[in-house]
């Protein structure tokens, strides 16, 4: 195996192609790290900071899905400040709109009581309706998230039901910005992207106006 072309990802050394993402090799290897915004195929944007990894000499957690690999690189997936970087970017998440989801319930220092609840879920308020098929909700279980460390933020903008097949509520979009790559690279429309900055930041239209007008139709 040519040094000049491996990478080291916990402990073990791996071939890679040049322009490969340290994700993209982990995934090949069989290697876990977690994301959300990534989407195969697509643009890489390393927006929703959960696939952070610790990469030797870097001064901060690169964004393995954004990341290319380079010869002799050294990475860790699991490490104390990874494992914390990401629970508190799921925390920032969850605190972002009103996501209703079941862990926002849980008790830090009771995890098994929770757990055992989770499988019930009986007189819970306002069950997210995607309750055991969301990729948020596995990953805050699994990095065991304090809901209560952020106050929620809610959204300013109202959920639009105009078109009759699709409801945009933006008090559960993340901007993970995949449905916006879908929409440039997949299908080509290009009817969806960012519209503002900082906290008046969420998906649009063109002219953010609803789907009624916009080319989606």
């Amino acid at each position: 195996m040519d040094p000049q072309e491996t990478i080291t990802i916990n402990g073990q050394e791996f071939s890679f192609t040049p322009g490969e993402t340290i994700l993209e090799i982990a995934t090949r290897n069989e290697i876990y790290i977690p994301t959300l915004c990534y989407l195969k195929g697509a643009s890489p944007t390393g927006a929703c900071r959960i696939c952070l990894v610790e990469v030797e000499g870097a001064k901060s957690l690169m964004a393995s899905c954004a990341t290319p690999a380079a010869p002799k690189m050294v990475v860790r997936t699991e490490t104390p400040d990874v494992v914390n970087a990401r629970r508190m970017n799921l925390e920032l998440l969850l605190a972002s709109g009103h996501h209703n989801c079941l862990v926002q319930d849980m008790d830090s220092d009771s995890w098994t009581d929770f757990q055992l609840d989770t499988m019930s879920a009986k007189g819970h308020q306002d069950l997210c309706p995607v309750y055991g098929e969301c990729r948020l909700q596995d990953l805050a279980i699994r990095y065991r998230v304090n809901p209560g460390r952020f106050a929620p933020v809610e959204s300013k903008y109202p959920v639009e039901d105009v078109n009759p097949f699709i409801v945009r509520d933006f008090s559960r979009c993340i901007l993970c910005g995949r449905c916006v790559r879908v929409c440039e690279e997949v299908i080509t429309v290009n009817s969806l992207d960012f519209i503002n900055k900082g906290k008046e930041t969420h998906i649009g239209t063109a002219m953010d106006r609803d789907f009624n007008f916009s080319r989606f139709r």
